[in-house]
């Protein structure tokens, strides 16, 4: 495999403040012994390095920023998915000196294990998911194994899965998610981490069977097709809380319509809804309740750009950006204000991190450029460096398979 020829033989021993393969810490870089950057400063960010790793990842894709994510922040940690010569690991890294808190092998056969944040109960966790293959021996066959497994910030694992005749379940927050054949119909189940289920979908109406779009502490969000209905559930026991069309914003014939979650951030789900034919909103749930914490009228709509969207937020300064592969809509979503939006006749834009006063992204897919969070003007672009993940205000920012530096925010 062509992934395999950018492996790093010896990968801890170049990481410049990370323990080495010993596994005693290293001592903190001094200030003077810290690593030039090769290329203008990051703004936003220090103009210096906190520190630098040239340990690989396999596989390139978008500065890491792609689908198969390498970096995610998990609490006060980096999660770092690279190799230790020919080994996959883990690696649970201090944000202010690379230093190693933790790791765990990785048993992967290819490039496309990936890393994602989530939380339990609160608490910050990392899923890894991966495949690898059982030898072959004289009785049995090789067999591919999809593996799922949760680790909280100190490496501990919270919750593991291996499937062989499909996809594992698909950990939200807490629980997992099944599609299972209940009466003889396809449909979705969530079970707690005890393997118990705690939900099933809803009968079938003419928009379809429900679907799980969320799933924050104990309050799940379903829905029926992708324009139908919007159902909050409390789980374990299930309760129905409440109902989209009973907590939508006012649209042009009555409330809002055709909701699409988009993520959860201080507390509040945030949801994209239609107001009418070619009019959206965006506004901020409490789980529980529903009530609208606030919500303004924006240009950039899930069914309007053909586009599913997502949230990227900073939880420090309580900036957040929703955003498809076309675009972005910038909120202060801890104050309630709407900061910027792409218009219809922007380029398309791609964030890949937000750290406060700036924002980072790909500009038609492959300019790396820092933009603004207060409004829509370039700060920077053609960077040497794309920030991708954030972790106890530190900024990681990679370029390639095995180029990679963390600042601290300023």
């Amino acid at each position: 495999m062509a992934g395999r020829m950018r492996w790093v033989a010896a990968a801890f021993a170049a990481l410049v403040g990370v323990a080495g393969c010993g596994g005693s810490p290293a001592p903190a870089p001094a200030e003077a012994a810290r690593p030039a950057f090769p290329g203008a400063p990051l703004p936003g960010l220090a103009a210096q390095p906190a520190w630098q790793g040239t340990v690989a990842t396999r596989g390139e894709d978008d500065f890491g920023a792609g689908p198969f994510r390498k970096v995610v922040g998990v609490g006060d940690v980096f999660a770092f998915l690279g190799d230790r010569g020919q080994q996959e690991v883990l690696l649970f890294l201090d944000p202010a000196t690379g230093r190693e808190r933790a790791s765990v092998p990785v048993p992967s056969d290819d490039a496309q294990s990936a890393l994602e944040p989530a939380e339990v109960g609160g608490r910050p966790v990392v899923v890894l998911t991966y495949s690898t293959t059982t030898p072959e021996t004289t009785m049995t066959a090789a067999q591919e194994q999809h593996v799922t497994e949760v680790y909280d910030a100190a490496a501990r694992l919270v919750w593991r899965e291996v499937a062989t005749d499909g996809s594992p379940g698909h950990f939200r927050n807490g629980w997992v998610l099944r599609s299972e054949q209940v009466g003889g119909v396809d449909t979705e189940t969530v079970h707690d981490l005890q393997g118990r289920p705690v939900w099933t979908a809803g009968e079938p109406t003419i928009a379809g069977r429900q679907r799980v779009v969320g799933v924050y502490g104990d309050v799940l969000l379903a829905q029926y097709g992708d324009d139908g209905e919007l159902v909050a559930y409390r789980l374990s026991p299930t309760t129905e809380l409440w109902r989209g069309r009973d907590v939508a914003p006012p649209g042009e014939e009555g409330p809002a319509e055709a909701p699409d979650v988009v993520g959860f951030a201080d507390g509040r789900v945030l949801i994209h809804w239609q107001l009418g034919v070619d009019s959206f909103a965006l506004a901020a749930h409490d789980p529980a309740s529903g009530a609208i914490a606030w919500w303004f009228p924006v240009e950039r709509g899930h069914r309007w750009s053909g586009f599913h969207q997502e949230l990227t937020y900073d939880p420090v300064s309580g900036i957040g950006a929703v955003h498809s592969d076309q675009g972005a809509t910038v909120v202060d979503v801890r104050g309630g204000r709407l900061l910027w939006e792409n218009a219809d006749g922007d380029r398309a834009f791609r964030v890949t991190a937000v750290t406060g006063s700036t924002m980072y992204g790909l500009v038609d897919e492959k300019l790396p450029v820092a933009v603004s969070t207060e409004q829509k003007r370039p700060l920077a672009e053609g960077l040497t460096a794309l920030p991708v993940a954030s972790a106890g205000g530190y900024a990681w920012a990679t370029r390639g398979p095995g180029e990679h530096w963390v600042f601290k925010v300023e």
